[in-house]
This record gives structure tokens, sequence and C-alpha cells, in this order.
């Protein structure tokens, strides 16, 4: 089964997942008590006045934490010193899954805090998920109105020119599964000043050392025209998937008939593989606060432009292709022609159809034909498309129909369907775009789609 920008793995992986958050959780702290922590973490961040926190957590309590730094200086760090999204993930990083009550207290503390309204909501959803019993109070402690932000400490909390590197791993523009987070800046798409590409590529290989410093310091960069491969597996297995990701780009430059040789990335995209899944988990957790429980791979687009996309080499090698090539084309379309989002089940259709078309399955020809059938049985079983059209996120079954959808478009009509891509990311709304792409409404084409397929009066 899969899920939007996600892998689902079997039940070893979510094991696994829960025995490292029951060994990382520690009890929370009382009122005002210190607890020193046996292994202290390493933490590197920006507080609100733009100062730079780094070094070593080695004890915290409700009212902040400790950091020691390289030259053995202690420094204590309140929790209203630092973005919403610090607190959070450092209090995430501290007590690992943590128990309800952390998880209610985080969310108390956030709330209290300028601006930390989403990300308080996000811990007292934590908390309910451990003890439903809390929803009561949870709402009680939601009804406290946020604390509102000084006008001079808005002004330092933006993000000044030329620090880009630190405001990603500081909580700007930070978040998982595909999606675009945070404010959209247009003018980071379209073509690039080969300057402002340097400028691009070199933010990306700072987010890149920082990541090595904290998750694998046996990381090695392979650099093509396009991508920034960082990878632990040795050199002649990282070329071979670097050369993979370069057939891919250039596939879809053909499909989409932009030149050969264009950079659509800003700057370029930023793929990490860890040979251990361990790495793989602590690299989302710790560097963009991503839950990653049940995934082998996930792209992060990101509103200022730049892609970052991370993955475990799995063992089955044609599985790990598949993802690598399906994360990677989310990127590619989150920095096609214009910001603007596309549809889930054209985006995952669009993922799965390159992904299949360069990465060889090696089934039979019988086999095949039942993998054909698959879309079928679910629209047969599900007696539709259950709204697929309109969800955000499509459900796990409704990936191979995107896919069988994507492949019907584009073998009856490929230069609609490009017609039909291109005027969604032009902002037409998605049924006047497909008018525009096939010349006739989407419910006649469903209609035809489904007696092609043998299904009659197929319905949304």
């Amino acid at each position: 089964m899969l899920r939007r920008g996600r892998y689902v793995l079997n039940m070893r992986v979510i094991v696994w997942t829960l025995m490292f958050i029951i060994a990382s959780a520690i009890i929370s702290p009382a009122h005002g008590q210190r607890i020193e922590l046996d292994k202290p973490l390493p933490v590197v961040m920006l507080k609100l006045d733009r100062t730079k926190v780094a070094g070593k957590c080695i004890a915290w309590s409700a009212a902040g934490f400790e950091v020691r730094d390289a030259e053995g200086q202690v420094q204590s760090v309140a929790w209203d010193e630092l973005e919403p999204r610090n607190v959070y993930l450092t209090h995430m990083r501290v007590f690992g899954g943590g128990s309800a009550a952390q998880w209610f207290e985080l969310g108390r503390l956030l709330r209290g805090l300028p601006e930390g309204e989403s990300w308080s909501d996000r811990a007292f959803r934590e908390a309910i998920k451990r003890d439903a019993k809390l929803a009561e109070a949870v709402e009680k402690a939601k009804s406290v109105k946020p604390a509102e932000r000084e006008p001079a400490q808005d002004a330092a909390a933006k993000t000044p020119a030329g620090d880009e590197a630190a405001a990603m791993k500081a909580g700007v523009n930070v978040e998982g599964g595909g999606e675009v987070v945070g404010e959209v800046e247009s003018k980071f798409w379209g073509q690039q000043s080969p300057a402002q590409t340097a400028a691009s590529v070199q933010v990306l290989k700072q987010f890149a050392e920082q990541t090595r410093q904290q998750i694998n310091d046996r990381l090695k960069l392979y650099e093509t025209d396009y991508f920034l491969f960082y990878t632990d597996l040795n050199a002649a297995e990282a070329r071979n998937w670097q050369n993979l990701l370069d057939r891919m780009y250039s596939r879809l430059l053909r499909m989409f008939d932009i030149p050969k040789g264009s950079n659509i990335w800003r700057g370029k995209a930023l793929v990490f593989v860890f040979r251990a899944e361990a790495d793989y988990h602590r690299f989302q957790i710790l560097m963009h606060g991503t839950n990653s429980v049940g995934s082998a791979g996930m792209c992060h687009s990101f509103g200022n432009g730049f892609v970052h996309i991370a993955f475990f080499r799995q063992p089955d090698e044609m599985k790990f292709a598949h993802v690598l090539v399906h994360e990677s084309v989310h990127g590619f379309i989150h920095r096609y022609r214009s910001p603007v989002p596309v549809l889930s089940w054209v985006n995952e259709g669009l993922a799965e159809w390159i992904a299949f078309e360069l990465v060889p399955t090696g089934a039979s020809a019988a086999q095949q034909r039942a993998d054909a059938q698959i879309p079928i049985e679910y629209l047969k079983e599900k007696r539709g498309f259950n709204g697929m059209f309109d969800l955000p996120h499509i459900a796990g079954w409704q990936y191979p129909v995107a896919l069988d959808l994507t492949r019907f478009m584009i073998d009856n009509k490929k230069a609609g369907y490009i017609k039909f891509f291109n005027a969604i990311k032009d902002g037409e709304p998605w049924e006047q775009a497909f008018e525009t792409g096939f010349g006739i409404g989407f419910d006649r084409f469903v209609a035809g789609y489904g007696q092609a397929r043998g299904l009659d009066n197929l319905r949304r």
C-alpha cells in the first residue's frame, strides 16, 4: 500500500520504530526540575535574535535546556528564545515518542509562545493519540489565547539573506511528505542566473554538511549537473543510482518538451541515500521534524524553491529503484513551470508512471496482465473512485488507479495530457484545465475510461 510521498513498509519497520521510541523516552520534568541527559544530544539552531546555538544538549527542564559548546562552555537557552518549531523538535529529540503527559505539557508550553498555535496543536494531537481521555483537557487548554509576538521580535525572526541553510535547519519552510511547505516565493521559479544557481547550491551543501555532522559523517557527495547526491553506499552503487536520477531527469525534460540541458531546480536537487534504515529515520526526525514511520523515502518541497529527497537503501533493488524515481519525480513536479501545486491523483499518477517506465519489474507477460487488472478490481470493489479527484492525499488503493488513469491519458493523447498538466501549473482550475487539454468534460472522460476498462456506469 502507498501513501502520499511515502511507501508503507511491513510490520518489522513499525516494530523497530516503536522500540526506538520506547528506548528514547524519559520522564517529564516537574516544574523547575532539571534533568541531565545520559547521552548528550548534538544541536544546531538559531534563536529568535538570530544568534546560533551549537553544541550538545546536556540537560533540560520546563524552563529551557542547557548546551555545552566545543570549548566546554555551558549556555542556558529558554524555550521562549526559540521559534516554536525548534521547541517542538528539541522536545521530540529529548523524549523520543514521549508519553501522553509529556505531549500534553509540550502543547501547553507551545500555546504560550508567540506563533506557537500550530505546533501546539501537533503536540496536543500526539497527547490524545496516546490517551483519548485527555481530549477534554486539551480543548480547555486550547481555549487559552496564543501569545502574540512583539514587532521587534518579528523583525529579528526574519531570515537574513544568505543564511537560508541555517533557516532550513532552524525551522523555516521545513516539513515533509512531498508537499509545498512555507510561504511560496515565486521569484525562485523560472530561469536562474549562474550566480543564483551557485549561491543556491552552496546553501544546499551547507545543509548537507550539517546532516553529515549530526547523522552520518561517512556521507560522500556525488555531484551531477542537476543533483547533489549524498550517500554512504560504495562508489559503484552510488554512481548507479546517480545515473538513474539523471535518466529520470532527462526523461521528464523530453516529456515536457523542455530544452536539453535546462536546469529547473533551485540550485540542484539535494538527495540523501542512507545505507542504514535507522540513519534515514534519524535524518527525517532531526533534520526535518518529520515522522517517517512506515516510509522508505520522502520528498520535501519548500516554498522557497528548494527540494530535499531522502531514502534508505531497501534490500530489494527494484523496490528501492522505484521509490528513488517516484519521490524524485515529486521534486521535479514541484519545480516545473510554477509553484502552483498539482492535485494528489495527478502528482502520484505521474510519479508512478515515470517509475514504471524507468524501472523494469522483470514480471512475466502473464504477471503484467494480472497487474493491469488491479486498478479495475479496486474500482469494482469500491464502486467508483470514492472522491479520489478531490482528495488532498489519495488513499493507498488509489495509487494504481491514478497510475492507470495517467497511462490511459498519455497513451490516448499525450499532447493533451501535457496541455492539461501545464494549464494546472498555470493556475487554471483542474477540471477547466482538463477541458483545455483534452477538449471534453471530465465526466465524459471518466465514462470513456470506464468503457475502455469494461466498467459501465463508472462514477467519480
